[in-house]
């Protein structure tokens, strides 16, 4: 079995940049930006974690962009 150990540690230190990023933005614009990165890499990070099951991986992405639009239609 492969081991994908370094790609892990790939998304999770992205994952702590799009999280410092977000946290540290003071536009709305760049908030998203980042907010958006730090799905996608969390996204990376479940197909990474369950091989044999991309559909979960696609369910929590479809329930987190639905957050994101909803977030975005708060502001």
């Amino acid at each position: 079995k492969q081991s994908y150990n370094g790609l892990y540690l790939l998304y999770l230190y992205i994952s702590l940049g799009m999280i410092n990023g977000a946290l540290m933005a003071d536009h709305l614009g760049i908030l998203l930006f980042f907010w958006e990165g730090l799905l996608c890499t969390l996204f990376g990070m479940l197909l990474i974690g369950n091989r044999d099951h991309p559909k979960a991986a696609m369910k929590a992405l479809t329930i987190s962009g639905l957050a994101d639009l909803l977030l975005m239609l708060g502001i």
